[in-house]
C-alpha cells in the first residue's frame, strides 16, 4: 500500500528560478531513493525490513526492541511500527523523542539532518552534558541522555530538579 501523493510544482512567470532543488525536495527524493534500493534488495537479512518498506513507504531507520522499529516516510513522517504485518504503526508526535531519532540515525545517514528540530523555545540545554550533547565516561565521548541533541523538553528538565531535591533529602 504505496503513498501516492500528487506534488505540484508552482511557477511564479518572471521569477526566479532555483539552480537546485530545495533541501526538501533533495530530502524526500533521497528517503524514495532508499525505499526503493530497501524494497528491491535481494538481501536475506532485509526480508521483514523490505516488507514494512514496501507496505507503508517507510525507510527504516532504528531497531528499538526487536520487532519495533522507527522509520520515516519521504514526506518526514516519523512512524513507529513492527516489522511484520499488520505492522500497528503510529505516527511519533512527541517532538524530543522525534528529534532524538532522528538525530541519531543522521549520523549514519547525513542526509537526514534537515529533518532534525531545533530546539523548541520551552526547552532547556541538557544540565548533565550543559548543551554539547556528550558526556566524558571512562575517557571517551559518548552520547548524553538528552539522545545527543544537547536539550531537553521542559518536562524532562522538572523531573532532573526533582530528582536533585530528592537526591539531597537526608533521611528520616
Amino acid at each position: 500500500m504505496m503513498n501516492n501523493e500528487k506534488h505540484y510544482m508552482v511557477h511564479i512567470q518572471g521569477g526566479p528560478e532555483p539552480e537546485t532543488p530545495s533541501v526538501a525536495t533533495r530530502t524526500q527524493n533521497w528517503i524514495r531513493e532508499q525505499i526503493s534500493k530497501l524494497v528491491h534488495s535481494s538481501s536475506d537479512e532485509s526480508i521483514s525490513l523490505r516488507g514494512a518498506a514496501r507496505n507503508l513507504d517507510i525507510l527504516p531507520l532504528l531497531n528499538t526492541d526487536g520487532n519495533r522499529w522507527y522509520g520515516v516516510r519521504p514526506n518526514g513522517d516519523l512512524l513507529s511500527f513492527e516489522l511484520h504485518a499488520p505492522h500497528c504503526e503510529c505516527t511519533e508526535e512527541d517532538q524530543w523523542k522525534r528529534a532524538t531519532v532522528l538525530f541519531k540515525a543522521s549520523k549514519d545517514c547525513p542526509q537526514l539532518k534537515p529533518l532534525v528540530a531545533s530546539a523548541p523555545l520551552a526547552s532547556r540545554p541538557c544540565s548533565r552534558c550543559g548543551g554539547s550533547g556528550e558526556i566524558q565516561l571512562r575517557g571517551e565521548s559518548v552520547p548524553c541522555i538528552c539522545g545527543g541533541l544537547g536539550w531537553v523538553p521542559p518536562m524532562f528538565d522538572e523531573m532532573d530538579k526533582k530528582e536533585t531535591r530528592t537526591e539531597n533529602k537526608p533521611y528520616s
